[in-house]
């Protein structure tokens, strides 16, 4: 009887795990970076490469590099001869075989335990939710998941051909999603400084384990990925991307996943609950490898610097999960209460992706169709804004002051001007709108609503006339544009 009920608990398991990414990836329309994304590709076709600088926007004479290239033409593609829903679909296919290749990690792990793999991924599932977006960061999940697996083969069975799939994978997430290429590197860490020396903190440690193999051809394959990398359209620079990135102060005030995560939220419990389950099954078992504490330790670090960084913390931790614990110790009651707490929990995430898509992304479609549609022809109509709707306006023609590429916008990457001070000054509504909207020859304004003081003056302005307005947005146009 018992053999029946997990079974069936095994379905559920597999059901909820397919469920949470099929739901999210349905319910979410095409956000801001994947419209950013879209007008890249089709850029790129019909242009090539090399912009020599930035195209899209008012502002003239910055630098410009597309770090998505690959990427873009894909989704473009899909987009052009496939439709909305197909990218969504892909997509959806490329979270899944990353669904697929955890589980084949896991196996590899402890095996014979597909009820308790199940369990995992759909635990993984529910808090990857928050990264669940059609954009190239699918990818990296997915080369960081097959990397993990070359990884840990090569400690067990010593065999160095399973590298050379590391550089392979690097060559490709270089093309596909530049600016977070590096993780791939750091991913490899554990494994490259599980050093002979460590053994003799593993001896006085009674609960540390160093198993034997031969670090020399994972170094090689880090410098080779290197290497490799440099093969883009773009060499040195992609390489470094992110690191210029980094000293961009701004950032961290205008987008909230580059901010360390608040204290009461998913992020936080997750990070919490890593710990613990750690910890507590060091104490269970007496042992882990080193190279677990290390991949536990780094990626820990990452997801309280970062609110993004978690999906960095979430792979690894449903790896050390399966090794410290059994499913099979655990009682058929228990497992029949988190069976409850998963199906509960799934709804989290799916209800996020509803309440954003309908209550935000909605509205800022909306903005640009109405702007389109009034406009009649809207290629190289110049609209000021400050938030991220700017990339819809671009992808429809528009040439817009902001978009989702928040970096672009900074000196230390455009090598000119640093256009995010205006945008924090005009959010925090610290600089009246006079000293924005009539500069590049605008024809029309959108701005939220939740500027009140801007939208305030807007509405009294005689020279603005209020064109169009819902929940989150005003749309104004400017009479003596000319």
């Amino acid at each position: 009887m018992e053999i029946k009920a997990e079974k069936v608990r095994k379905i559920l398991f597999l059901v909820i795990a397919i469920a949470v990414p099929t739901a999210i990836f349905l319910i979410r329309d095409l956000d801001n970076d994947t419209w950013f994304m879209l007008n890249h590709g089709r850029y790129i076709l019909k242009n090539g490469l090399y912009p020599e600088f930035e195209p899209f926007t008012v502002h003239e004479g910055l630098h410009f590099t597309f770090q998505k290239w690959l990427c873009c033409i894909l989704f473009w593609v899909i987009y052009k001869y496939c439709g909305k829903l197909a990218l969504k679909v892909f997509c959806l296919i490329v979270y899944l075989a990353f669904d697929l290749v955890m589980y084949k990690l896991l196996e590899y792990i402890r095996p014979k335990a597909s009820t308790q793999h199940m369990f995992t991924i759909a635990v993984m599932n529910i808090f990857m939710g928050q990264f669940m977006f059609t954009r190239p960061q699918l990818f990296t999940y997915l080369f960081l998941a097959v990397e993990i697996l070359e990884l840990e083969k090569y400690v067990k069975e010593h065999n160095v051909k399973l590298l050379a799939v590391i550089p392979l994978l690097s060559f490709l997430e270089i093309q596909i999603h530049s600016t977070i290429w590096p993780i791939l590197l750091i991913y490899m860490l554990p494994y490259m400084f599980d050093f002979s020396f460590s053994a003799k903190v593993c001896e006085k440690v009674k609960v540390l384990n160093q198993t034997e193999y031969k670090k020399l051809p994972i170094w090689i394959a880090f410098f080779v990925s290197m290497l490799v990398a440099l093969i883009n359209p773009y060499g040195f620079e992609s390489i470094v991307y992110l690191v210029k990135s980094l000293n961009i102060k701004e950032l961290a005030i205008l987008i909230y996943e580059v901010r360390a995560p608040q204290f009461f939220s998913s992020n936080v419990l997750f990070i919490v609950l890593t710990i613990v389950f750690c910890l507590y099954g060091l104490y269970k078992s007496k042992a882990t490898e080193l190279r677990y504490v290390f991949f536990i330790g780094g990626t820990v670090l990452m997801a309280m610097m970062s609110t993004r960084q978690l999906s960095f913390l979430i792979i690894p931790a449903a790896m050390v999960f399966e090794y410290f614990y059994d499913f099979k110790e655990i009682k058929p009651f228990t497992k029949n209460i988190l069976l409850i707490i998963l199906c509960a929990l799934m709804v989290v995430p799916i209800y996020d992706a509803y309440e954003k898509q309908v209550n935000i992304q909605q509205y800022k479609v909306d903005v640009g169709d109405f702007l389109a549609e009034y406009v009649g022809n809207p290629k190289g109509v110049k609209v000021f804004n400050s938030s991220d709707e700017g990339s819809y306006l671009e992808f429809l023609g528009f040439k817009a002051f902001n978009d989702t590429r928040a970096e672009v916008f900074s000196d230390k990457i455009n090598n000119k001007k640093n256009s995010l001070k205006d945008v924090i000054k005009f959010d925090w509504e610290l600089v009246p709108y006079t000293e924005y909207i009539y500069q590049y020859d605008y024809k029309y304004v959108v701005v939220q609503k939740a500027y009140k003081k801007q939208c305030s003056a807007m509405n009294k302005d005689k020279n603005l006339k209020k064109i169009y307005t819902n929940r989150l947005y005003n749309v104004y146009e400017i009479k003596n544009a000319d």
